[in-house]
């Protein structure tokens, strides 16, 4: 098994320029999706934008890591399976935690003591508030950049035509 994990993961220069790359493509699709949606709160594109680039950031050697595992043979449509799955639920999942630390952070200051029954409380439908929040409003703008991604991916998988 750790042979088989050793060689699904990438080389380090490698996985962090996709790693930057993948976070680059869903803080692009926040702010498309913002900008062709009517966004108003122009001061506030930046931290919508960062939230979704360190979900990608840190979304994406996982993804690949379990992807590899699931389906190693390349070329197969097994494989593009398991990538859309993996890096999409990945990414939707890791930035809604984002979102979450940062929706508890912001409403923090009205919990009560800390390690309260009362705190514990706030603390446990915070974290559940937001992440439903995330997945009901923002995971609709990832879906240009996911769609963006699995096109390149199938292109480059297809290869040219003879």
């Amino acid at each position: 098994m750790a042979a088989r994990t050793r060689a699904a993961l990438p080389p380090l220069p490698a996985a962090a320029m996709f790693s930057l790359l993948w976070g680059a493509l869903l803080a692009a699709s926040a702010i498309l999706w913002l900008f062709f949606h009517g966004w108003r709160a122009v001061e506030l594109i930046f931290p919508v934008a960062a939230v979704f680039f360190i979900g990608g950031l840190l979304s994406w050697l996982p993804a690949r890591l379990l992807s590899r595992l699931v389906a190693p043979e390349a070329n197969s449509g097994r494989r593009i399976a398991a990538d859309l799955l993996f890096h999409a639920t990945a990414a939707a999942g890791l930035t809604a935690v984002i979102f979450a630390l940062a929706f508890r952070f912001y409403y923090a200051q009205w919990h009560g003591d800390l390690f309260s029954v009362f705190w514990i409380y706030n603390f446990v439908f915070t974290i559940l508030a937001a992440i439903y929040q995330f997945l009901v409003l923002g995971l609709r703008m990832m879906a240009p950049g996911l769609a963006f991604a699995l096109a390149l991916y199938i292109a480059r998988l297809a290869g040219p035509r003879r």
